[in-house]
């Protein structure tokens, strides 16, 4: 299985509404995510073939602040190193901004503690 990237594209609706909701287990608003996803500063799609499997979504100004707000992989292909994958192309392309910041319900630190490339400082919501 090869898995490839696209950036800012235009998501397939079906499959963008079936990765929501398999990774947040819960109905979706499709006309929400996709609005926000077109008004974010950038996104990377993962795919094997034609299926999206993957997503990360990124938002602010992309010189002084980028906030990771969304990384979602498809169950079946977890622990593959798509996520870190996708961070790491994330850091890669915004590597001259001071503040990267990664919004996560659960701890990422764990998540990412193999990754030497930069400290993710995370915020939460109150």
């Amino acid at each position: 299985m090869k898995i490839t990237y696209r950036m800012n594209q235009q998501f397939n609706s079906m499959q963008l509404a079936e990765l929501y909701e398999m990774v947040y287990q819960k109905p979706v608003n499709y006309g929400l995510i996709k609005n926000a996803i077109s008004h974010s500063l950038y996104s990377i799609g993962a795919y094997d073939g034609s299926q999206l499997i993957g997503l990360v979504r990124v938002i602010g100004d992309g010189h002084s602040v980028v906030i990771i707000q969304n990384l979602m992989i498809a169950k079946d292909y977890e622990e593959m190193g798509i996520e870190s994958n996708l961070i790491n192309r994330v850091l890669s392309r915004y590597k001259s901004v001071p503040i990267v910041m990664m919004y996560a319900d659960d701890d990422p630190e764990e998540l990412f503690a193999s990754d030497n490339t930069r400290t993710l400082k995370v915020i939460s919501s109150s």
